[in-house]
């Protein structure tokens, strides 16, 4: 609209706040600031700067930048300037601005942002507005460190830029749950309502809803928020034990009580006098719980073999042989802990000539470059093939590529996938989805063939029961559904409270196709309150072991003592009361039945119990027992309180003799 007009807008190289809005009209020869403009990129002016001149209206000037202002504009040639909206509601405009551009008649404006295209087409109004164009687009930024549920394929969970961490349920249609930026995810394979997340701040939050919207809760007691620490921190979890999980800065964080509290458990694992790097991939062997990989920014990788000894845990530098570029993810083979895989950002031929993948099968100390024909492109994901010895998928910066024999040679693995930049992968356990998280175009699957063993159910609940009582049977049916043969490696209970669950199974060594076993689950329980544990199936398919969350309620009522002998009394009295204490171990409340006598001679033992018809948890009650012999010789029965608790009478021993 006026050719010779320009507009600058300037950077402060200290500060990255905006120095000024600049002006010439007469096509650069000179050039004036103008004083009246809004710092509208609020710091951020290294990375949203924008700037646009209506085509029809050379006194129109829009400008785009931070969270703050986000949007400014002037109409009168840059002399005074003012907010058009700010953002913060995604129905208004999502914060940070990259572009601006009117149409050819200046009747609409176009608007790139962190949450997409939105449009205007009253830009010249006192108060214009907006509406987003996003409906139909998939052009969400997804960062690493996708989850998706340990048995239902059509859940999952990212991070991504500036749009959160997102949810899926099966629908193109994501939900925004939680974050600003989202980072690393994990779902608890045991309890898989519990989803965690971590968010850049740092922050870890936790849900113990499925992700659900309003449902988390920050969860990182014990982390140094101050720590340096990557933009998108990673998060791993223990397969074998979900209640330890792994969350890095400059060190190695670890909880063990599900991120109620953390502790540090490695030193400083980036180079020395290094004041910016940090970790960017952990990895927990799915075959032990104690090796623990760690890779860095500046090209350091690290092994731990004793990591569930918290912070007595010991690290081992064994980075000769990599290239000196970011390790972006880590892979560790299903029953072998000391065989894994690293891969790395960068481009070769920029200080070494290495590749992107490499792979160790003694944790480290040696190491081979299997990139072969890889793309000389950041590599930035790696996933094992459960089923498929020496197949391998990598996500770079190129889309995925495929490997059957090792790494020897390497196919384009598209299928429709766009070529661009795959952030992430993730392979899931029961059904064999791959799936893509991409930077730019959402999320992609692809089946990779149907899953070989299911197993079924994936919890066992055996509600309440009397201690030192076994619980009837109860049954998890594991099915080869594949076309070969899986060998069945081991069956064994792990956890807390172990000891008090038992098992047998019919699954013998293998498993043939189109057959099926059963693991039978025992409960007897030796102490109150809730009991848990894990059944694990160790087998040659899927991700090598299977996991089936077992429950119980030790019973919660109690009697003491458990007899009561009123020695020689005269017949007839003075009557002789004794008190019995009715104790809830347990962590809910009970429903307390009748409390009687029975036996030999029971109208002999009067009762006056106090314990009403429920008994509150971890609380006690007196039944006071009067003995009054009515004849000669011994006087015995039993008092019996029936309870909800474990589903059988609770009893004391009564005698006495009668002179």
């Amino acid at each position: 609209s006026s050719p010779m007009t320009l507009y600058a807008g300037v950077a402060n190289a200290a500060t990255s706040s905006l120095l000024g809005i600049y002006k010439t009209t007469d096509g650069g020869t000179n050039w004036q600031k103008l004083n009246a403009a809004l710092d509208y990129c609020d710091s951020q002016c290294w990375y949203d700067n924008v700037l646009a001149v209506s085509p029809t209206n050379p006194n129109l000037i829009y400008a785009g930048g931070a969270y703050s202002t986000t949007l400014t504009r002037s109409t009168d040639g840059g002399t005074t300037w003012g907010i058009v909206t700010q953002a913060g509601n995604f129905g208004n405009l999502h914060a940070d601005l990259h572009a601006l551009a009117f149409s050819g008649d200046g009747k609409s404006l176009f608007i790139g942002t962190d949450g997409g295209p939105y449009l205007t087409q009253n830009p010249s109004a006192s108060k214009p507005t907006f509406a987003p164009l996003n409906s139909t687009l998939a052009i969400t930024q997804f960062y690493p460190g996708l989850s998706i549920h340990p048995t239902n394929p059509t859940l999952g969970m990212a991070g991504t830029q500036d749009n959160g961490t997102q949810i899926y349920t099966g629908a193109l249609a994501w939900t925004d749950t939680a974050c600003g930026d989202g980072g690393g995810t994990a779902i608890d394979p045991l309890s898989p309502s519990t989803y965690y997340t971590t968010c850049a701040g740092p922050s870890i939050q936790k849900s113990t809803s499925s992700g659900a919207v309003n449902s988390w809760f920050t969860s990182q007691s014990g982390i140094n928020t101050s720590d340096r620490i990557t933009f998108i921190p990673p998060l791993a979890i223990d397969p074998s034990q979900p209640q330890i999980l792994y969350f890095p800065t400059y060190r190695v964080y670890q909880t063990q009580n599900a991120a109620a509290s953390w502790t540090p458990i490695s030193p400083d694992l980036t180079k020395p006098g290094e004041t910016f790097g940090a970790i960017t991939a952990v990895a927990v062997a799915p075959s032990t719980s104690d090796t623990v990989y760690a890779g860095t920014y500046d090209s350091q990788f690290w092994i731990s073999t004793n990591a569930t000894a918290g912070s007595g845990a010991t690290w081992t530098n064994r980075s000769a042989g990599l290239p000196p570029r970011t390790i972006t993810q880590l892979a560790v083979d299903f029953s072998n802990p000391l065989t894994a895989y690293v891969v790395v950002s960068g481009f070769s031929g920029f200080g070494d000539t290495l590749g992107h993948v490499f792979k160790t099968v003694n944790g480290g100390a040696a190491w081979a470059d299997i990139s072969g024909n890889l793309p000389n492109t950041p590599a930035n994901d790696i996933v094992i093939h459960p089923l498929q010895p020496n197949t391998l998928f990598v996500a770079t910066d190129t889309g995925v590529l495929k490997t059957s024999n090792g790494g020897v040679s390497w196919t384009p693995f598209v299928n429709g996938l766009p070529r661009l930049p795959v952030l992430g992968l993730k392979l899931h356990a029961s059904d064999l989805t791959l799936r893509a998280a991409t930077h730019g175009r959402s999320v992609w699957d692809v089946s990779l063939g149907s899953a070989a063993l299911t197993y079924g159910p994936g919890t066992l609940n055996f509600g309440s029961r009397p201690f030192g009582t076994a619980s009837t049977p109860a049954k998890v049916t594991l099915t080869n559904s594949g076309t070969r043969t899986i060998a069945i490696n081991g069956v064994s209970i792990t956890g807390v409270n172990a000891t008090e669950f038992t098992e047998t199974n019919t699954c013998g060594t293998s498993l043939a196709p189109g057959t099926r076993c059963a693991v039978s689950v025992t409960f007897k329980p030796a102490g109150s309150g809730p009991r848990t544990a894990s059944l694990v199936i160790s087998d040659n398919g899927l991700n090598g072991q299977q996991y089936v969350f077992l429950a119980g309620d030790g019973s919660a009522v109690g009697l003491s003592p458990t007899a009561i002998s009123f020695g020689t009394q005269p017949v007839g009295g003075p009557p002789v009361t004794r008190t019995v204490t009715l104790t809830n171990h347990g962590s809910m409340s009970v429903s307390i039945g009748a409390v009687v006598t029975t036996g030999a001679t029971p109208n002999d033992f009067a009762l006056a119990s106090a314990c009403g018809s429920a008994v509150a948890a971890h609380a006690s009650c007196i039944i006071n027992v009067t003995f009054t012999a009515s004849a000669t010789g011994a006087r015995s029965a039993t008092l019996s309180a029936n309870d909800s608790g474990g589903g059988n009478a609770q009893t004391v021993a009564l005698s006495g003799t009668g002179q």
